[in-house]
């Protein structure tokens, strides 16, 4: 399962040891956006790793992702962040959907079903909400609106190092990865 993060304004990215444990577990690429639009996506972990450290400060918002494949190939296109215009989503979780040709159930879902939601009724109208509801189940996403900067988060997240994680697997890996990366 891969792992999602939403770090807040004013919080700390996790530390690098926790991000290193993330990319270890969920190994098939990474990717990360900041509200003021500036997403980075990639196959390599380490490129990642520094794109992220240089670029994301205390006062940015940012979601970032390390995917761990279920649909779609492992390929860069199909990392998260995905962005249509100014909104950017990321999933958690695996949805009741099917995808389109080589993408992923989560960009099928953001194509299909909630990009139309927050094009027509806004990123915080009840009707995105119950369209959320209806494909979610045990899923985490996290969207943001890079024009209106606003982050909207759905689904039972974890606190940890200040920031939301959709999940702590990536925990069990900590020790693996200090040992491998020093």
């Amino acid at each position: 399962m891969c792992v999602l993060i939403y770090k807040p304004k004013g919080k700390n990215l996790p530390s690098y040891e926790t991000m290193k444990a993330c990319c270890y577990a969920n190994p098939h690429g990474f990717g990360f956006v900041t509200m003021d639009g500036y997403r980075y996506r990639t196959m390599d972990e380490k490129k990642f790793l520094n794109e992220l450290y240089k670029n994301v400060k205390t006062e940015d918002e940012v979601m970032v992702h390390c995917r761990l494949a279920t649909h779609g190939s492992k390929r860069v296109a199909n990392c998260h962040p995905f962005k249509f215009n100014d909104v950017c989503f990321a999933h958690n979780g695996i949805l009741d959907i099917k995808p389109f040709k080589d993408k992923t159930d989560s960009e099928t879902a953001f194509i299909s079903i909630l990009y139309p939601a927050i094009e027509k009724y806004g990123i915080h109208s009840e009707e995105l909400k119950k369209e959320v509801n209806n494909i979610i189940g045990c899923s985490k996403f996290c969207i943001f609106d890079t024009k209106l900067k606003v982050a909207r988060i759905f689904g039972d997240y974890t606190s940890y190092e200040g920031c939301y994680f959709s999940n702590t697997r990536f925990k069990s890996y900590i020790r693996r990865a200090y040992e491998f990366c020093f």
